[in-house]
């Protein structure tokens, strides 16, 4: 079985190597120009981008795998592997589940491959949140898994994920369009900043604190009211940031303190969500999993 995912869901080279995952075609636009996310382009960079839309361009923007684009990866990837697994992020911010529906349906019609199981699953999240569920897929096709046990394992796994993001600051989420701008201007206004979180896909406000406020607990906290994790479960935890590693690791060591974690990881924020979270955000991801999903390896450091 073959794994498929778009850039922005953030799995290092460690575990997609590791997972034999084929990352699809996935841009940046800005001033005109495409930019590969596939190359993991510098924080800096994308301040760059974002800073200088000028020209009359648009603010940049991401345009996700098409479905022509999927076609022919699984094209070139079926006589190798008659069974691929899609896992995306969100329909709700991105396109690329429906392009890769889109795509597996013609495959399915296509009489050359008419043995391949080709199956798409929508994270209904991104990011390092949407990786735990690329882990777990990851880790359990390597134990021998079938596609559908572990199609049906995502689907489940993603509604008990729970993630919360800290926006250090509103200004590249309302030139993104990703906030209202009544939302941030009252923000500003108030001197609040929100805490998001994803529901049914759709990124909303699970809540706001004070600029002043110690944003590390808010965060554990607020995750730790919506997780549910029931007796013998441990956690999968996985933190984001926007060129804050410090915080990171705090906010790491926080939710250690207050959940049993089996497994962790952080990165910096893929180059699609930096984009729109900008300088400072965190992200804290949670997941309870069952003893028997194979726990991933620590990435090297």
């Amino acid at each position: 079985m073959r794994v498929f995912t778009n850039p922005c869901m953030n799995l290092s080279a460690f575990y997609a190597q590791r997972y034999s995952v084929v990352l699809t075609p996935q841009h940046l636009m800005a001033a005109g120009k495409a930019y590969d996310t596939r190359l993991l382009l510098a924080h800096s960079q994308i301040d760059a981008l974002a800073e200088a839309p000028g020209g009359g361009h648009p603010y940049p923007y991401v345009v996700g795998t098409t479905a022509q684009e999927f076609t022919g990866l699984f094209v070139e990837h079926l006589p190798e592997d008659p069974e691929i697994l899609v896992v995306t992020s969100s329909k709700r911010i991105i396109k690329t589940y429906q392009a890769a529906q889109a795509a597996a349906d013609a495959i399915k019609s296509s009489q050359r491959f008419a043995g391949a199981r080709v199956r798409v699953v929508d994270s209904t999240t991104t990011d390092v949140a949407a990786a735990l569920l690329l882990m777990a897929a990851g880790e359990s096709a390597r134990a021998g898994m079938k596609i559908a046990e572990v199609h049906a394992l995502v689907s489940s796994l993603r509604s008990s994920l729970t993630s919360i993001t800290h926006l250090r600051e509103l200004d590249r989420a309302l030139a993104g369009g990703r906030i209202g701008f009544l939302r941030a201007w009252l923000a500003n206004v108030l001197d609040l900043r929100p805490l998001l979180t994803f529901e049914g896909g759709e990124l909303t406000k699970a809540g706001a604190i004070s600029v002043t406020a110690d944003r590390i607990a808010a965060i554990v906290e607020k995750v730790e009211s919506r997780v549910v994790v029931r007796p013998g479960q441990k956690i999968w935890a996985a933190v984001a940031h926007g060129g804050v590693p410090a915080d990171a690791d705090a906010l790491l060591e926080a939710t250690r303190r207050r959940f049993d974690v089996a497994f962790s990881y952080v990165q910096p924020l893929s180059p699609s969500i930096y984009l729109h979270a900008g300088p400072g955000a965190l992200v804290l991801a949670v997941m309870p999993v069952d003893p028997s999903i194979p726990t991933p390896p620590a990435m090297p450091r």
